[in-house]
């Protein structure tokens, strides 16, 4: 894990974003004071009964050892020998921080579908978000030390894939505010990946979410402003352009706009309705990444066009989708994929066959939900797109299937003949004029 980060944080330096203010206060510092900080074994005891559902929940007693766990990570994460450590690039094996989340992750309830989780559970992970946004909120937003603020909100990451109602309320507002700093937001991007990817303790299968959808819409909305605004991932020098920035202030608002779309992609519901009303619409935001909406600036890159098809195909079939603009949408990303990768197939900063191999797994997946589309929203189409774009353009790329040669002639021939019929459905959803996607695509 630590090792990944390292890799992240050089990166990030590359692209022009200093995470480093010079040797942190307290370097050296003392590892046995740091040692003796231990989680008490009564309030171990305590929070374990809660989280398997073997002690009732009362939400007084319960939210007093969940604090008390709390500040203990606060204690570990904030002392400095935790950070002066990771600044010495010491083997994984010694790092406290890796050895810190291990031990976290025992406390978090990571709902599955498959699983029935008790009410006291349900409870249980509510109090505990509602816990960690009260503790850690302070620190990621006010501590002096970056290296303290970042691993704070690596652990955040950690916590967000319970789902926890509070989780969506802070993320919303860390990810919406264009002062956030861009290491913050790289990793509140991961924290709201697996928070969107969470189903919720319910057991409910489908793609029901934890979160209230009013709350859904509007941590959508914030991760949406940072995917279609470059000032709201980063600062800007002045008289610097945001929408044509110099090279090397383009490849961090890319890199960074990257892990937003990859977040927004784990949405399951391709709109979200509040008291029946549609509040927000991530198809069709994913949609104008994939057909390289001209509002991307700098312009979508092939791995940001692949993570909007892939969380597209990846989405429940709703009640108003159209399917034969959603293949058009598909097809359209597909194509502009491997566009690219043909004009730079020595590009070794885009791993070409592993996306070509999520791209086909996802688009396969789709026939899935297809099958259950009605007539009358073209599923028909979707197939036919999903075979051409696997069979002709990814497997090939990726180097399995019976072919060998990618056909791209083939797939774009598929996606005339479907925008030739008088039938065809120009928005992405039924008779919604703001959703049309003519406007929009490589290949028009």
């Amino acid at each position: 894990m630590f090792r990944n980060s390292l890799l992240t944080l050089t990166a990030l330096t590359g692209l022009g974003i200093a995470l480093s203010g010079g040797p942190a206060r307290g370097q050296g510092a003392d590892k046995a004071s740091f040692t003796k900080l231990e989680l008490p074994t009564t309030t171990r005891t305590a929070v374990t009964a809660l989280k398997t559902g073997e002690a009732p929940f009362v939400k007084a007693a319960a939210r007093k050892v969940l604090d008390e766990m709390m500040q203990y990570y606060v204690e570990k994460l904030t002392h400095p020998y935790m950070f002066s450590q990771a600044q010495d690039f010491r083997a994984a094996a010694d790092l406290e921080f890796d050895k810190l989340v291990t031990q976290f992750q025992y406390f978090v309830i990571v709902p599955e579908v498959s699983k029935t989780y008790t009410v006291e559970q349900s409870e249980y992970l509510a109090e505990f978000g509602d816990a960690f946004v009260t503790a850690f909120k302070p620190v990621i937003e006010g501590n002096p030390e970056r290296i303290v603020r970042m691993n704070v909100t690596r652990l955040l990451g950690v916590a967000a894939k319970s789902g926890a109602p509070a989780f969506g309320t802070y993320l919303t507002t860390l990810l919406g505010n264009a002062n956030t700093a861009p290491e913050i937001k790289f990793y509140g991007f991961k924290a709201a990946e697996g928070l969107l990817a969470a189903h919720p303790a319910s057991g409910t299968k489908g793609p029901a979410h934890s979160l209230k959808p009013a709350d859904l819409a509007a941590l959508l909305k914030a991760i949406e402003s940072n995917i279609f605004n470059p000032t709201q991932v980063m600062s800007f020098p002045p008289g610097v352009d945001p929408k044509q920035p110099p090279p090397e202030l383009a490849a961090v608002v890319v890199y960074l706009r990257r892990e937003a779309i990859r977040a927004y992609a784990q949405v399951r519901l391709p709109e979200v309705k509040a008291n029946g009303q549609v509040v927000a619409l991530p198809a069709y935001t994913l949609a104008r990444v994939a057909m390289s909406d001209p509002a991307l600036t700098p312009a979508a890159t092939p791995a940001e066009v692949a993570e909007a098809v892939i969380g597209l195909c990846g989405m429940d079939a709703g009640e108003a989708m159209m399917f034969d603009a959603a293949a058009d949408v598909v097809g359209t990303g597909v194509i502009t994929f491997a566009k690219l990768r043909n004009a730079s197939p020595t590009d070794k900063s885009i791993p070409w066959k592993l996306y070509a191999a999520r791209l086909g797994s996802a688009v396969t997946a789709w026939k899935a939900t297809l099958k259950n589309v009605a007539p009358n929203r073209a599923p028909q189409d979707g197939n036919e797109v999903a075979d051409k774009a696997v069979g002709d353009v990814l497997a090939p790329i990726e180097g399995t299937g019976s072919k060998r040669t990618i056909n791209l002639e083939a797939l774009e021939r598929t996606l005339t003949a479907l925008r030739n019929k008088p039938t065809r459905s120009k928005t992405l959803f039924r008779n919604d004029p703001t959703t049309a996607i003519d406007k929009f695509g490589a290949g028009r």
